[in-house]
């Protein structure tokens, strides 16, 4: 006894819509995801990320830098002490501001891998 309308062809066929359909979805974020990264104020040709303007990098050199997200880099407040300047964007409303240091110019940030001989 057979059931109608769910022969092996049928079913292959639905399988490869499937597949296509998948695809089709990757491709659509993908592009999505480039393009968004290409029109974002953040990047940088330099290889980094380029958050702030050239003027703000000089102003907050030195300082722990609040900004309202990852997409908007607007400076909300500034201190030496990250935790300071938390405070201070939450104060003014901003619950989730995100925070990170400025350098001073020519300062290098360079993390060194942990060793044995290191800890030792």
């Amino acid at each position: 006894m057979q059931n109608p309308g769910y022969d092996a062809w049928g079913i292959c066929g639905l399988i490869i819509l499937a597949i296509c359909l998948i695809w089709l979805g990757i491709n659509k974020l993908r592009d999505k995801f480039q393009k968004s990264k290409k029109t974002n104020a953040c990047d940088y040709e330099g290889g980094g990320i380029k958050v702030l303007s050239e003027e703000d990098t000089k102003k907050y050199a030195g300082q722990n830098v609040c900004t309202v997200s990852f997409k908007d880099n607007t400076v909300v407040s500034a201190h030496l002490d990250a935790t300071v300047a938390v405070k201070k964007s939450r104060e003014k409303g901003y619950l989730e501001p995100v925070c990170f240091y400025v350098p001073m110019p020519g300062e290098k940030l360079i993390f060194p891998e942990r060793s044995e001989s290191a800890t030792a």
